[in-house]
């Protein structure tokens, strides 16, 4: 054949030739009974590719933390100031009255488990218990973000979204595109109730923040972004989390709508009566072998002012 091959081509070959049909062959490694079995598998746990997570914020923005609380914990408030008054010469003042509330924090469990196998714990690379440890560790730290932002569901604490003395910036009837004197109005907001003070900080969506970028503060022809610093907006830090709700509804909009927050982020309280609990227990389901990895911690979220605070709900960040 390689001669044969030879009188056709004129060249001689370096060793033999091979008809060119070789190449054709149906063995393939995707097919196990076609060559696929010849493969060796290589697994490389060195080379683990853990999942994409946020980053959880509201501590870093600045909330006042407390740490290793025990029982209910009562914070008095003042909610209704003194007023005084000029008066007359040898006239009486006027009788004022304050009037004082309570701000509440109270023990609320946080957490979740996971079941593993003896075969899985035995043979897994990397270790099936530490991967597991780091993922309910960063679901618990961007949960507590989630309920200090919104919160309100069942069993949960009731975060910033939902303290009804938080002032509303409102777009439109059924919301609307981000705009720059959105930004500029939730800090007139906070101004208007002598709350602008503290650490103050913008949180929004990835999906707002990158439409502000893409937004002029006032169209021309060579337009300045309102977001052209996307850790900074009017002079005050911005936060990116993906805690915030995307889902919310008004008009005709339906599960659409973002949810964006200005404020002292230093009257977000949030207490902790214990650190992040782990607890192995291999006795609910010893008989199969199976080691229940329990995660559990104890704390509470509170809101020291709701008037620090303005929020829009009714961002459309595709308009």
């Amino acid at each position: 054949m390689s001669q044969e091959i030879e009188k056709r081509v004129g060249t001689s070959p370096r060793g033999a030739y091979v008809p060119s049909d070789i190449f054709k062959r149906d063995l393939t490694a995707a097919s196990a009974s076609a060559g696929g079995r010849v493969v060796g598998d290589t697994h490389r746990g060195d080379l683990f590719i853990d999942a994409l997570y946020g980053d959880a914020q509201v501590i870093q923005s600045g909330a006042t933390v407390f740490r290793g609380l025990k029982g209910d914990i009562k914070i008095p408030r003042l909610s209704t100031k003194g007023t005084v008054g000029f008066v007359a010469e040898n006239s009486a003042v006027g009788e004022t009255n304050q009037a004082f509330e309570q701000v509440s924090m109270t023990q609320r469990d946080l957490g979740g488990f996971v079941d593993l196998s003896r075969i899985l714990i035995n043979n897994s690379d990397p270790s099936i218990e530490q991967i597991v440890r780091n993922d309910m560790t960063k679901q618990i730290a961007l949960k507590i973000d989630n309920v200090a932002l919104n919160g309100g569901g069942s069993n949960e604490p009731s975060g910033i979204l939902q303290d009804s003395a938080a002032a509303t910036v409102a777009i439109g009837t059924n919301g609307g595109a981000p705009t720059y004197n959105m930004t500029i109005d939730m800090i007139k907001e906070v101004a208007v109730d002598n709350a602008l003070s503290g650490r103050l900080a913008y949180f929004f969506t990835p999906e707002v923040i990158y439409q502000l970028r893409k937004t002029p503060k006032v169209s021309s022809t060579d337009s300045v972004m309102v977001l052209d610093n996307v850790n900074n907006l009017n002079g005050y830090p911005l936060f990116q989390s993906s805690e915030l709700p995307k889902n919310l509804s008004k008009g005709s909009a339906s599960s659409t709508l973002h949810a964006a927050i200005f404020g002292n982020m230093a009257d977000v309280l949030i207490g902790f009566y214990s650190g992040l609990d782990i607890l192995a227990d291999p006795y609910t389901g010893s008989s199969a072998g199976t080691v229940r990895l329990n995660f559990f911690t104890g704390m509470d979220v509170a809101i020291r002012h709701g008037e620090s605070f303005a929020k829009v709900v009714d961002i459309d960040e595709t308009a």
